[in-house]
């Protein structure tokens, strides 16, 4: 039996009930026998066990880490455009959309952001369109991985090693190219 674990902080447990500080400076050397004790123990080649692991706090930094990579990867794909363009995409791809189907229709945002270009309203549509269908496909993509790895949690239940495991940043797309 491995009589020492390491905790998350300066300390080291002996038995599962004695808690041996870690902390030994040049200015405070720590001469606690207990100390010098697991010193000479891992100068031995005894490997303390790891810290023991809070199933909930691993679940919830998991999850915390996955939408911080998920929001990184998703500024990937949108941060060529200012937020006030962004704002308009839902009006430019419904113009667009509605034009390419009756030319006639009422495209006030198309018609400005030609006039501005100076590109044919129709021409720009068919941008519009074809960017919307790249940026939903790639934006779907990311969606599955991020709600494939977030299953992968929930599925974990509280077994750790599982949790462990899981690798948030494993499964996504190449974005380099965008």
């Amino acid at each position: 039996m491995i009589p020492y674990q390491l905790t998350n902080g300066p300390t080291v447990i002996k038995d599962g009930v004695i808690h041996i500080s870690l902390l030994d400076t040049a200015e405070y050397p720590n001469t606690n026998e207990y100390y010098l004790e697991y010193q000479e123990w891992c100068k031995a080649g005894g490997v303390p066990l790891p810290p023991l692991v809070d199933v909930d706090e691993l679940k919830e930094k998991l999850r915390v880490d996955l939408s911080e990579h998920y929001k990184e990867r998703m500024k990937i794909i949108s941060s060529a455009y200012p937020p006030s363009e962004r704002e308009s995409w839902s009006v430019q791809t419904e113009e667009a959309k509605a034009m390419l189907l009756d030319s006639t229709v009422s495209t006030p945002w198309i018609n400005a952001a030609s006039d501005a270009c100076g590109i044919d309203r129709l021409v720009l549509a068919n941008r519009i369109v074809a960017k919307d269908t790249a940026y939903r496909s790639i934006h779907g993509h990311l969606t599955g991985v991020r709600q494939k790895i977030e299953d992968q949690i929930h599925e974990a239940g509280n077994d750790i090693v599982a949790l462990q495991a899981i690798d948030i940043k494993n499964g996504w797309p190449d974005l380099s190219d965008l």
